[in-house]
């Protein structure tokens, strides 16, 4: 991003260099022309060419400065991840070991939750890269959907949202093909599902939505997984972010459920990080095709003829000779004190 920004200011450079001829050419002819008002026009005109170099130059600063932001956003996000898969590491080599502190373990896990909540959302997924937002999360408790049985057409109703919808699970279908099934039903609704470790099924959303899941809603099915008959009210349980589940879990000091959890949790950032770094490396391609290629030469010799041109020579000599008599003063000052 370095280079990029050098080859931006020197792309700047060339464009003042261009201003400062465009002026100096406007000079000469009202010198040639001080009758009729054609300086006049003339002077307008450069001053319609300065302002498309400065709009180009500053639409080019602006895409620049937003590549910049989504860069840095990225990096953090990627160093929040790492640390993130650190201490799932760290624990998972805790939970193998005969001395165990589990509440000292789960408080470092929510501490690690802390310092990375600025890059990363409840679902260790980067904010930036997350376009839907906060999303809140709730598992459906006792009701197995998820393991292969018979086929069964389920109905489920969400009254704060007045709306429903059905999904068949197939026989003994895997729980991928279930999930998909079900992910379609309520897609309209924007609301998605997926599976604990436990194959528990958890329904997604964004915040804004939330109501929709925070009362209680409807079950209907055929009596394989759902009863038959009357729908079955059933409160759904709202889920913490993925490291608060995971310090529950290490509360309980289960190795065998820690072990689980972590290796899921791992899996996942790993994954993560992946599309991270591709982002960035997105990021890259983008600011290499945003900018112009530059001739460096050509850029430094417009310039040295810029520095030439007018009065700048003589306001960079005098800035220069008062910056000399300022030092000089100050270090005889210096002396005659010592």
């Amino acid at each position: 991003m370095m280079k990029l920004l050098q080859q931006l200011s020197l792309t700047g450079t060339r464009e003042h260099a261009a201003a400062g001829s465009l002026t100096a050419a406007g000079s000469k002819k009202a010198a040639l022309n001080p009758v009729n008002g054609q300086a006049v026009d003339t002077t307008a005109a450069d001053k319609s060419q300065l302002a498309k170099v400065d709009t180009g130059r500053f639409q080019m600063w602006s895409a620049i400065g937003q590549l910049q932001y989504k860069h840095s956003q990225a990096q953090g996000a990627e160093r929040s991840l790492t640390q993130v898969y650190r201490g799932l590491l760290t624990v998972a080599q805790t939970s193998k070991t005969n001395v165990r502190h589990p509440q000292q373990t789960a408080d470092q896990v929510r501490q690690l939750e802390a310092r990375v909540s600025h890059n990363l959302n409840g679902a260790l997924q980067p904010k930036l890269l997350n376009a839907n937002g906060e999303q809140k999360t709730y598992q459906l408790g006792n009701i197995d959907l998820l393991t292969p049985k018979a086929a069964e057409t389920v109905n489920l109703v969400i009254p704060a949202a007045g709306k429903s919808v059905s999904f068949l699970l197939p026989a003994y279908g895997q729980p991928k093909d279930m999930l998909d099934n079900i992910n379609r039903a309520l897609s309209p609704l924007k609301i998605s599902a997926s599976a604990t470790p436990e194959q528990k099924l958890v329904f997604n959303l964004p915040a804004e939505q939330q109501r929709m899941l925070e009362e209680p809603v409807l079950f209907s099915g055929e009596g394989i997984r759902i009863p038959a008959g009357n729908p079955v009210p059933v409160k759904l349980l709202p889920q913490g972010s993925d490291l608060s589940e995971l310090a529950k879990i290490i509360e309980n000091d289960q190795p065998d459920e820690i072990l689980s959890a972590v290796k899921q949790l791992k899996a996942k950032t790993k994954n993560t990080i992946a599309q991270v770094r591709h982002f960035i490396g997105q990021i890259h391609q983008d600011a290499e095709m945003s900018l112009p290629d530059i001739d460096i030469g050509s850029v430094q010799q417009q310039l040295g003829q810029t520095l030439r041109q007018g009065d700048f020579g003589s306001r960079l000599t005098a800035l220069l000779a008062q910056a000399n008599v300022s030092r000089d003063t100050t270090v005889a000052l210096l002396k005659n004190k010592g």
